[in-house]
């Protein structure tokens, strides 16, 4: 991630970048947006609210090993998406969102939760629509990406 991407969000204590990661994941998982700059900014307050979030869990007095490390991962994956382009690393990024989603919405199938399985189906279709917004981004070119 670019250093004045990551400052943006870096100010912010660690309940708004909750809340500012809450809306945006909302507004994406309900179809509000499909713009890709949305993506990028929920990828951008995902990875420095784990950010903070593993610095906290790894005090010297009693670190949190398992969630440390379980942040980082995540971490990983959200800067993967980030910094990779949108008709490969974004949208894949997005139907793997979309694969959680009916996964979940299978789950309440076998549940009978049928207003869990309507609003889960819809949360992945919404994530595939932005998955097709990323694969319809003009290419960058390298210099663009850098």
């Amino acid at each position: 991630m670019a250093e004045a991407e990551q400052g943006h969000y870096s100010d912010l204590t660690t309940h708004e970048l909750a809340s500012s990661t809450e809306d945006l994941f909302n507004r994406i998982s309900t179809g509000e947006t499909t713009d890709p700059k949305a993506l990028n900014d929920y990828l951008d307050l995902q990875i420095q609210g784990l950010r903070k979030y593993a610095s906290e869990q790894a005090k010297p007095s009693d670190p949190d090993l398992l969630a440390v490390e379980h942040s980082n991962e995540q971490i990983m994956r959200y800067i993967k998406a980030r910094n990779g382009s949108y008709q490969n690393e974004k949208a894949e990024f997005c139907l793997q969102e979309a694969q959680e989603w009916m996964e979940g919405a299978k789950l309440n199938e076998r549940l009978a939760r049928q207003h869990d399985i309507v609003e889960q189906r819809s949360y992945a279709a919404n994530w595939l629509r932005m998955a097709a917004a990323c694969l319809e981004m003009p290419e960058e070119t390298k210099s663009a990406q850098a």
